[in-house]
């Protein structure tokens, strides 16, 4: 499983904080000076496909955007449970794949470890934050993830 060095369910490197921003300057030509802020929420979102096959052996794939590798997973795992075209998605070994546009990256992921890690303590609160808000995307009708 591909993971970043921060830890699973995080391309962005670890400092950055959903929805914080940064003020740089910037000199035009004039000499004048700018401030200009940067959001890391837009830096950080990326377009993705994510996919995965049905225990009918059947592959799909939607396209969804996301701030982190485990939220991929999350919305595209949402969003199969709920279409009526995709038969059930296994448990255990099925990989769910994630193509990130820019830069062209792919991540495959087993569902089981996915649940395990979405299950387990939060290490930080931006951790523990992350694991309630991705526990609520993909929660199940009878409240079960």
């Amino acid at each position: 499983m591909c993971q970043s060095a921060s830890g699973p369910g995080n391309w962005r490197g670890g400092l950055e904080r959903r929805g914080a921003s940064r003020v740089g300057r910037q000199v035009n030509n004039d000499g004048e000076e700018k401030a200009n802020a940067v959001s890391s929420l837009a830096v950080s979102l990326r377009t993705c496909t994510v996919s995965c096959c049905d225990l009918k052996g059947v592959e799909h794939a939607i396209e969804v955007t996301a701030d982190s590798l485990y939220e991929a997973v999350a919305q595209g795992l949402r969003a199969f449970r709920q279409n009526d075209w995709v038969e059930d998605i296994g448990k255990g070994q099925t990989t769910i794949t994630v193509v990130v546009r820019q830069p062209a990256v792919e991540h495959k992921v087993r569902v089981r470890e996915f649940e395990q890690w979405l299950e387990s303590q939060g290490r930080t609160p931006a951790e523990m934050s992350l694991k309630s808000r991705l526990r609520d995307l993909v929660k199940r009708p009878g409240g079960k993830v």
